[in-house]
């Protein structure tokens, strides 16, 4: 078998540095523990060089070793491709916009570095290729990280911040993330299918979300309805009320009946907690039978004698 050369496998690489935007880094990983940054960052890496990632948590693991402990939060932010293997597509895109750059500049290399329409460059690199020893082929030039960089940030393709038409500056959400962390927690409260969520920062889930036309005006309706919703057997997430279309389907009404039985289980019965405020605070989540139960206790305790 004829072996092939370095360049004729190396046709889709790109070169060794990695486009890595701060800020947006930073904000889309709040209240991350370091070792999920790490995994994050290192699942990146190996994208960008070499263009996938594998499907299986076993081949990622070998990647990054414990990555599975962190994958409930970095399994959205490298989905399945159509032809079956992982990528961020973001990072895609810049890579695609790389790989090309550095295809022009491969062809340019192969003409002796000049470009097209410059005559007297083409008069120059074809004395140069006639005066060359035989065997002897012009260096393939490879691009300076400043220079890529500066062709990539002049592509025809806008960035995110420039379709928007607003530059989005960090914490652009916050203040209406406070607003919706406040009114999500005070459901969990008031409702027993519907899970507290106890951290500070947003999930970027939410930030995603944020972007989608018509979202933030539904939000409200969304979790009111989600209260009176009798589908659920077990708390809601907030982390599934902000899946893409989990908000559309509560308000069309898709969770409001009692969720089916399967077969062979008994129909489960949601517990009817009373609305009584004037139980205790050890009391104040018991059901009616619950609570009769505990109060016939009190009772029997109260009748033997010490």
């Amino acid at each position: 078998m004829k072996k092939r050369k370095l360049c004729d496998l190396d046709q889709d690489r790109v070169d060794m540095f990695l486009p890595l935007f701060c800020r947006d880094f930073l904000m889309s990983t709040i209240g991350w523990s370091a070792a999920q940054r790490g995994h994050y960052l290192t699942l990146l890496m190996v994208q960008w060089d070499a263009g996938f990632l594998p499907v299986e948590i076993d081949a990622l693991e070998r990647i990054s070793l414990g990555v599975s402990e962190a994958w409930d939060l970095l399994e959205d932010k490298f989905p399945v491709s159509k032809d079956g293997l992982r990528r961020n597509q973001r990072l895609e895109d810049h890579r695609e916009t790389a790989v090309q750059i550095r295809k022009k500049r491969r062809e340019n290399g192969k003409k002796g570095g000049k470009p097209k329409g410059n005559q007297m460059g083409t008069q120059m690199g074809n004395q140069n290729q006639t005066s060359a020893e035989p065997g002897l082929e012009h260096p393939e030039p490879e691009p300076e990280p400043q220079s890529i960089s500066l062709e990539r940030d002049t592509q025809a393709k806008p960035s995110p911040s420039a379709e928007s038409g607003t530059g989005r500056q960090a914490g652009y959400a916050l203040p209406e993330w406070q607003v919706f962390l406040q009114a999500w927690n005070d459901a969990a409260v008031s409702c027993r299918h519907i899970a507290r969520y106890g951290s500070l920062y947003p999930p970027q889930t939410f930030l995603d979300r944020y972007d989608e036309v018509g979202w933030r005006a539904e939000w409200r309706s969304g979790i009111e309805r989600l209260k009176r919703c009798q589908w659920f057997t077990t708390p809601v997430s907030l982390t599934f009320f902000l899946k893409p279309d989990t908000l559309q389907s509560v308000l069309a009404g898709q969770y409001d009946p009692k969720k089916p039985a399967k077969a062979g289980e008994p129909e489960q019965k949601q517990p009817v907690v009373s609305s009584r405020m004037w139980r205790d605070d050890a009391c104040q989540n018991m059901t009616d039978e619950q609570y009769a139960a505990w109060r016939k206790k009190q009772a029997q305790r109260q009748e033997v004698p010490t």
